[in-house]
């Protein structure tokens, strides 16, 4: 039996990786497992690295924060993890994409 809400995470991951794909970004990698933390996407656009971290929720209730701050310091950690494996990589970046039903959502550098 599968767990539904990996499943539902999965579909919001398939979402963001169209976003990107669609602004010209190549996805190098999904549920990357790093030492630090796993990082839902790995995405290259030129010599930029993208980490990309994915939030599903049904509704966002105002005030209430889509990720924590040890979070954000761990995606940080995996992303100069990730940076040293790529020597192409010249800038490297760590972003929020958030979807609310279907629809995903940039909120940009974290």
């Amino acid at each position: 039996m599968t767990d539904p809400r990996r499943a539902v995470g999965a579909r919001g991951e398939l979402l963001a990786a169209a976003v990107y794909v669609t602004t010209g970004h190549r996805i190098l990698g999904r549920r990357v497992a790093t030492p630090p933390a796993e990082v839902d996407l790995v995405c290259r656009r030129g010599s930029d690295l993208v980490v990309v971290e994915v939030k599903r929720r049904r509704s966002a209730p105002p005030g209430v924060p889509w990720i924590a701050d040890d979070q954000v310091e761990r995606l940080y950690a995996a992303a100069e993890w990730l940076r040293r494996r790529h020597r192409w990589a010249r800038r490297t970046r760590v972003e929020l994409v958030t979807v609310e039903g279907w629809r995903p959502r940039r909120r940009g550098v974290l």
